[in-house]
Protein backbone atom coordinates (compact mmCIF):
# COMPACT_ATOMS: atom_id res chain seq x y z
CA UNK A 1 0.00 0.00 0.00
CA UNK A 2 1.53 3.36 -1.04
CA UNK A 3 1.43 6.52 1.08
CA UNK A 4 -1.69 7.88 -0.67
CA UNK A 5 -3.63 4.67 -0.08
CA UNK A 6 -2.40 4.48 3.52
CA UNK A 7 -3.66 8.01 4.23
CA UNK A 8 -6.99 7.12 2.62
CA UNK A 9 -7.18 3.94 4.73
CA UNK A 10 -6.76 5.97 7.93
CA UNK A 11 -9.31 8.55 6.76
CA UNK A 12 -11.96 5.88 6.12
CA UNK A 13 -11.24 4.23 9.46
CA UNK A 14 -11.91 7.55 11.21
CA UNK A 15 -15.08 8.15 9.19
CA UNK A 16 -16.38 4.66 9.98
CA UNK A 17 -15.75 5.13 13.70
CA UNK A 18 -17.49 8.51 13.67
CA UNK A 19 -20.51 7.19 11.75
CA UNK A 20 -20.85 4.24 14.14
CA UNK A 21 -20.56 6.31 17.32
CA UNK A 22 -22.52 9.41 16.32
CA UNK A 23 -25.19 8.03 13.99
CA UNK A 24 -24.01 10.08 11.03
CA UNK A 25 -24.44 9.57 7.30
CA UNK A 26 -21.25 10.28 5.34
CA UNK A 27 -21.04 10.71 1.55
CA UNK A 28 -17.58 10.20 0.03
CA UNK A 29 -16.36 11.72 -3.22
CA UNK A 30 -15.75 9.55 -6.30
CA UNK A 31 -13.52 6.54 -5.66
CA UNK A 32 -11.56 4.42 -8.11
CA UNK A 33 -11.72 0.64 -7.73
CA UNK A 34 -8.66 0.52 -5.44
CA UNK A 35 -10.23 2.94 -2.97
CA UNK A 36 -13.57 1.13 -3.22
CA UNK A 37 -11.82 -2.06 -2.13
CA UNK A 38 -10.13 -0.23 0.75
CA UNK A 39 -13.54 0.98 1.98
CA UNK A 40 -14.94 -2.55 1.76
CA UNK A 41 -11.96 -3.94 3.69
CA UNK A 42 -12.43 -1.49 6.57
CA UNK A 43 -16.19 -1.24 6.89
CA UNK A 44 -17.77 -4.23 8.60
CA UNK A 45 -21.16 -5.16 10.04
CA UNK A 46 -21.06 -2.12 12.34
CA UNK A 47 -22.14 0.19 9.50
CA UNK A 48 -23.74 0.02 6.05
CA UNK A 49 -22.08 1.04 2.77
CA UNK A 50 -23.64 1.85 -0.60
CA UNK A 51 -21.82 2.54 -3.90
CA UNK A 52 -23.07 4.24 -7.06
CA UNK A 53 -21.43 6.18 -9.89
CA UNK A 54 -24.44 7.54 -11.76
CA UNK A 55 -25.17 4.46 -13.87
CA UNK A 56 -24.86 0.69 -13.71
CA UNK A 57 -21.31 -0.73 -13.88
CA UNK A 58 -19.53 2.63 -13.61
CA UNK A 59 -15.81 2.56 -12.79
CA UNK A 60 -15.74 5.53 -10.43
CA UNK A 61 -18.33 5.50 -7.63
CA UNK A 62 -19.40 7.61 -4.67
CA UNK A 63 -20.00 5.86 -1.38
CA UNK A 64 -22.51 6.44 1.41
CA UNK A 65 -21.54 5.16 4.87
CA UNK A 66 -24.40 4.96 7.37
CA UNK A 67 -25.02 3.34 10.75
CA UNK A 68 -28.48 2.22 9.66
CA UNK A 69 -29.97 0.56 6.59
CA UNK A 70 -31.17 3.15 4.08
CA UNK A 71 -34.09 2.81 1.67
CA UNK A 72 -33.70 6.15 -0.12
CA UNK A 73 -30.24 7.03 -1.43
CA UNK A 74 -29.02 10.30 -2.92
CA UNK A 75 -25.43 10.15 -4.16
CA UNK A 76 -25.59 13.76 -5.40
CA UNK A 77 -24.32 13.04 -8.92
CA UNK A 78 -25.24 14.94 -12.08
CA UNK A 79 -24.74 13.62 -15.61
CA UNK A 80 -23.98 16.02 -18.46
CA UNK A 81 -23.77 15.46 -22.19
CA UNK A 82 -21.04 17.44 -23.94
CA UNK A 83 -22.47 19.47 -26.83
CA UNK A 84 -19.92 20.45 -29.48
CA UNK A 85 -19.36 20.89 -33.20
CA UNK A 86 -18.14 17.51 -34.47
CA UNK A 87 -16.94 19.07 -37.69
CA UNK A 88 -14.17 20.98 -35.91
CA UNK A 89 -13.52 19.11 -32.67
CA UNK A 90 -12.71 15.49 -31.96
CA UNK A 91 -13.30 14.47 -28.36
CA UNK A 92 -11.59 11.72 -26.42
CA UNK A 93 -11.22 10.78 -22.77
CA UNK A 94 -7.83 12.44 -22.51
CA UNK A 95 -8.67 15.91 -23.81
CA UNK A 96 -11.92 16.05 -21.81
CA UNK A 97 -10.27 15.05 -18.54
CA UNK A 98 -7.20 17.21 -19.18
CA UNK A 99 -9.30 20.29 -19.83
CA UNK A 100 -11.45 19.82 -16.73
CA UNK A 101 -8.41 19.15 -14.52
CA UNK A 102 -6.78 22.33 -15.84
CA UNK A 103 -9.56 24.24 -14.08
CA UNK A 104 -7.82 23.40 -10.82
CA UNK A 105 -10.26 20.84 -9.43
CA UNK A 106 -9.40 17.45 -7.94
CA UNK A 107 -10.06 14.15 -9.74
CA UNK A 108 -12.32 12.87 -6.97
CA UNK A 109 -15.19 15.23 -7.83
CA UNK A 110 -15.42 13.65 -11.30
CA UNK A 111 -16.87 10.25 -12.05
CA UNK A 112 -16.67 8.42 -15.35
CA UNK A 113 -16.19 10.09 -18.71
CA UNK A 114 -18.36 7.87 -20.86
CA UNK A 115 -18.38 7.42 -24.64
CA UNK A 116 -21.84 6.08 -25.40
CA UNK A 117 -23.46 5.88 -28.83
CA UNK A 118 -20.86 8.30 -30.28
CA UNK A 119 -21.59 10.93 -27.64
CA UNK A 120 -19.58 11.89 -24.56
CA UNK A 121 -21.05 12.17 -21.07
CA UNK A 122 -19.44 13.20 -17.79
CA UNK A 123 -20.57 12.43 -14.24
CA UNK A 124 -19.92 15.18 -11.72
CA UNK A 125 -20.40 15.59 -7.97
CA UNK A 126 -23.22 18.07 -7.36
CA UNK A 127 -21.09 20.30 -5.16
CA UNK A 128 -18.71 21.19 -7.99
CA UNK A 129 -21.31 21.49 -10.80
CA UNK A 130 -21.80 25.30 -10.61
CA UNK A 131 -18.05 25.87 -10.93
CA UNK A 132 -17.68 23.48 -13.87
CA UNK A 133 -20.72 24.91 -15.66
CA UNK A 134 -19.25 28.39 -15.29
CA UNK A 135 -15.71 27.54 -16.39
CA UNK A 136 -15.77 24.44 -18.62
CA UNK A 137 -16.69 26.06 -21.94
CA UNK A 138 -13.90 25.15 -24.38
CA UNK A 139 -11.79 22.14 -25.34
CA UNK A 140 -8.74 22.70 -27.55
CA UNK A 141 -9.97 26.29 -28.15
CA UNK A 142 -13.34 25.11 -29.50
CA UNK A 143 -16.59 26.01 -27.76
CA UNK A 144 -18.56 23.35 -25.92
CA UNK A 145 -21.60 23.37 -23.64
CA UNK A 146 -23.08 20.93 -21.13
CA UNK A 147 -26.62 19.57 -21.23
CA UNK A 148 -27.92 17.92 -18.09
CA UNK A 149 -29.22 14.36 -18.62
CA UNK A 150 -31.85 12.92 -16.34
CA UNK A 151 -33.02 9.72 -17.98
CA UNK A 152 -30.72 7.64 -20.20
CA UNK A 153 -30.19 3.90 -19.80
CA UNK A 154 -26.45 3.60 -20.35
CA UNK A 155 -25.21 0.19 -21.42
CA UNK A 156 -21.51 0.83 -21.17
CA UNK A 157 -19.40 -0.27 -24.12
CA UNK A 158 -15.80 0.96 -24.14
CA UNK A 159 -14.34 1.50 -27.61
CA UNK A 160 -10.66 0.83 -28.26
CA UNK A 161 -8.37 1.70 -31.14
CA UNK A 162 -6.87 -1.70 -31.90
CA UNK A 163 -3.32 -2.51 -33.00
CA UNK A 164 -1.38 -5.75 -33.34
CA UNK A 165 2.03 -6.03 -31.61
CA UNK A 166 4.75 -8.70 -31.68
CA UNK A 167 6.33 -8.76 -28.22
CA UNK A 168 9.21 -10.61 -26.62
CA UNK A 169 7.11 -11.11 -23.47
CA UNK A 170 4.02 -9.91 -21.63
CA UNK A 171 6.03 -8.14 -18.94
CA UNK A 172 4.48 -4.83 -17.97
CA UNK A 173 7.53 -2.77 -18.97
CA UNK A 174 7.72 -4.50 -22.37
CA UNK A 175 4.05 -3.83 -23.13
CA UNK A 176 4.21 -0.19 -22.02
CA UNK A 177 7.35 0.34 -24.08
CA UNK A 178 5.53 -0.84 -27.22
CA UNK A 179 2.19 0.84 -26.47
CA UNK A 180 3.67 4.24 -25.68
CA UNK A 181 6.68 4.05 -28.01
CA UNK A 182 9.11 4.42 -25.10
CA UNK A 183 12.47 2.90 -24.29
CA UNK A 184 12.53 0.02 -21.83
CA UNK A 185 14.38 2.25 -19.35
CA UNK A 186 11.69 4.93 -19.60
CA UNK A 187 8.83 2.45 -19.20
CA UNK A 188 10.67 0.90 -16.23
CA UNK A 189 10.97 4.36 -14.68
CA UNK A 190 7.28 5.16 -15.19
CA UNK A 191 6.27 1.97 -13.37
CA UNK A 192 8.60 2.49 -10.41
CA UNK A 193 7.46 6.13 -10.06
CA UNK A 194 3.84 5.04 -9.48
CA UNK A 195 2.54 6.14 -12.90
CA UNK A 196 0.98 2.82 -13.93
CA UNK A 197 -2.09 0.92 -12.71
CA UNK A 198 -3.32 -2.49 -13.84
CA UNK A 199 -7.03 -3.10 -13.37
CA UNK A 200 -7.09 0.15 -11.34
CA UNK A 201 -4.46 -1.14 -8.88
CA UNK A 202 -1.04 0.50 -8.65
CA UNK A 203 1.68 -1.87 -9.88
CA UNK A 204 5.32 -1.11 -9.10
CA UNK A 205 6.82 -4.34 -10.46
CA UNK A 206 8.08 -3.92 -14.06
CA UNK A 207 8.17 -7.72 -14.51
CA UNK A 208 4.46 -8.10 -13.70
CA UNK A 209 2.95 -10.40 -16.36
CA UNK A 210 -0.17 -9.11 -18.09
CA UNK A 211 -3.15 -11.26 -19.01
CA UNK A 212 -5.92 -11.01 -21.58
CA UNK A 213 -8.49 -8.31 -20.71
CA UNK A 214 -6.15 -6.53 -18.28
CA UNK A 215 -6.73 -2.77 -18.26
CA UNK A 216 -3.74 -0.44 -18.01
CA UNK A 217 -3.97 3.16 -16.84
CA UNK A 218 -0.78 5.01 -17.76
CA UNK A 219 -0.30 8.56 -16.52
CA UNK A 220 -0.07 10.92 -19.48
CA UNK A 221 -1.08 8.24 -22.00
CA UNK A 222 -4.62 7.26 -21.01
CA UNK A 223 -6.22 3.85 -20.67
CA UNK A 224 -5.14 0.75 -22.58
CA UNK A 225 -6.36 -2.85 -22.67
CA UNK A 226 -4.92 -6.25 -23.56
CA UNK A 227 -7.64 -7.26 -26.02
CA UNK A 228 -6.36 -10.67 -27.05
CA UNK A 229 -3.25 -12.85 -26.87
CA UNK A 230 -2.76 -14.89 -30.04
CA UNK A 231 -0.54 -17.80 -31.01
CA UNK A 232 3.22 -17.08 -30.94
CA UNK A 233 5.12 -16.64 -34.18
CA UNK A 234 7.71 -19.13 -35.44
CA UNK A 235 10.42 -16.83 -34.09
CA UNK A 236 8.92 -17.02 -30.60
CA UNK A 237 7.36 -13.55 -30.53
CA UNK A 238 4.01 -13.21 -28.75
CA UNK A 239 1.29 -11.83 -30.99
CA UNK A 240 -0.86 -9.46 -28.91
CA UNK A 241 -3.77 -7.22 -29.85
CA UNK A 242 -3.65 -4.11 -27.67
CA UNK A 243 -6.16 -1.29 -27.60
CA UNK A 244 -6.20 2.36 -26.57
CA UNK A 245 -9.44 3.77 -25.18
CA UNK A 246 -10.97 6.17 -27.71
Amino acid sequence: MNNEDLLFYKKIQNIKDSVFKNGQIHLLKFLDSTKQEIVKSIVNKDVYIYFFGGYLNSDYKRCIISNFEMESLDFKINCYKIIYNKKYLTLNHRNILGTIMSLGISRDVLGDILNFDNEYYIFIANEICPYILENFKTINNHSISLEIINDINFNKIDEYEKKLYFLASLRLDVVISSLCNLSRNKSFEMITLDNVKVNHILIKNPSHILKENDILSIKGYGRMKVLSILNPTKSGKIKVELGKLI
